[in-house]
């Protein structure tokens, strides 16, 4: 994986709504039971936060999802950020 955060566009049908998506995969390795721990440390950040899935992190804030995204990547996970853009339709 390249050194920088992969950012795509994921859209949304509602107005108004801009959220950052990390989906993070450990492949053939177990996280430490601190991984999780600091996870839940950044969920309390300012913004709403939600843990979807063990491996998708939804959140209103860019840095907790840049901080979570380096959490990841020092675990030993492969990551993935999408931006999360709501459209008129």
């Amino acid at each position: 994986m390249r050194k920088y955060a992969k950012i795509r566009h994921f859209h949304v049908y509602q107005r108004g709504r801009q959220e950052w998506l990390l989906l993070y995969d450990f492949k053939g390795i177990k996280p430490g039971t601190k991984f999780y721990t600091n996870l839940a440390r950044l969920s309390t950040h300012r913004g709403k936060t939600a843990l979807i899935q063990y491996s998708a992190l939804l959140t209103s804030n860019r840095r907790v999802t840049m901080a979570a995204r380096k959490l990841a990547t020092y675990y030993g996970a492969e990551t993935t950020v999408f931006k999360v853009v709501g459209t008129d339709d």
